[in-house]
């Protein structure tokens, strides 16, 4: 009977190892997605920043779709137009939006945080069970 009960248990252990290894894969995943943006992030402002300085009347290339461009002429490099969600397009200057960048960058680092922290506890868990199943195979 005890023979059952230990082999239950370690049915148990096995299990929820398992499930904290998925667990841990889909955090690994959301922290590189998380490392992507950020990398998105510094590559938009350093490009915010870098028409900021561009002449007015520069030519330059304006994506309409996926390699679709159409060529236009720079009016104004001190602002720019910024969705904000919901369809509201406002006008704010290049250090705004370069600022705008900086707030997400932030953002994105906290939510990374917590995510390697729930990485940590994962692991730590995981760490237990398996000394547990360890202790239980010495039996």
């Amino acid at each position: 009977m005890a023979k059952e009960s230990t082999d239950e248990e370690m049915q148990m252990h096995y299990l929820e190892l398992q499930v904290i290894d998925k667990h841990v894969k889909e955090i690994q995943q959301q922290i590189g997605s998380l490392d992507d943006q950020r990398i998105e992030l510094a590559v938009i402002k350093q490009n915010i920043l870098d028409l900021g300085k561009t002449k007015k009347g520069s030519k330059m290339l304006v994506p309409l779709n996926n390699g679709i461009f159409a060529e236009a002429d720079l009016s104004d490099t001190e602002s720019l137009l910024v969705n904000v969600g919901a369809g509201v397009v406002v006008k704010k200057s290049v250090e705004d939006t370069a600022r705008m960048m900086d707030d997400q960058t932030i953002e994105i680092t906290g939510m990374r945080t917590n995510l390697e922290s729930t990485l940590q506890k994962l692991v730590t868990q995981a760490m237990e069970i398996e000394k547990k199943i360890s202790g239980s195979e010495d039996v």
